[in-house]
């Protein structure tokens, strides 16, 4: 005997699309997973760069279900991708104050010799498609 199936396609449409669903659950899931372990990857300092990493929640976009992990200090990228060496010269009325060998210095240009990456984020997102963390 044959039956008839019919489609839920609003309930599947819920499930893979809304910013309540389950699809939206598993990535806000994940994104505080990668948020989690880029604060244990990144350089400390002063301890901004690690307190300024978030999650923003599910949102729809034009292209389906957006969350993002981000850390929007000023220094972020660079810390991440590293930096070349450079020149630093002190800004008008001011002076280029450092740290050497225990003590403050003062410059008016500095050589810079650049800094490794540390690619905190995207290594940590690496996690997110992990299977077996997940």
């Amino acid at each position: 005997m044959a039956g008839t199936f019919k489609l839920n396609e609003r309930g599947i449409n819920s499930v893979l699309n809304s910013p309540r669903g389950d699809v939206a659950k598993d990535l806000q899931r994940r994104a505080r997973l990668v948020a989690m372990a880029a604060k244990q990857r990144v350089g400390v300092d002063t301890g901004l760069l690690r307190k300024s990493i978030h999650t923003t929640k599910v949102a729809r976009g034009y292209t389906g279900l957006i969350v993002s992990v981000r850390a929007p200090v000023h220094y972020a990228l660079m810390h991440h991708n590293g930096t070349r060496p450079h020149t630093i010269s002190k800004r008008p009325g001011r002076i280029v104050r450092f740290p050497s060998r225990g003590q403050i210095v003062f410059a008016d240009v500095v050589i810079h010799p650049g800094t490794r990456p540390n690619p905190f984020l995207l290594s940590s997102l690496e996690l997110a498609g992990d299977r077996s963390r997940v």
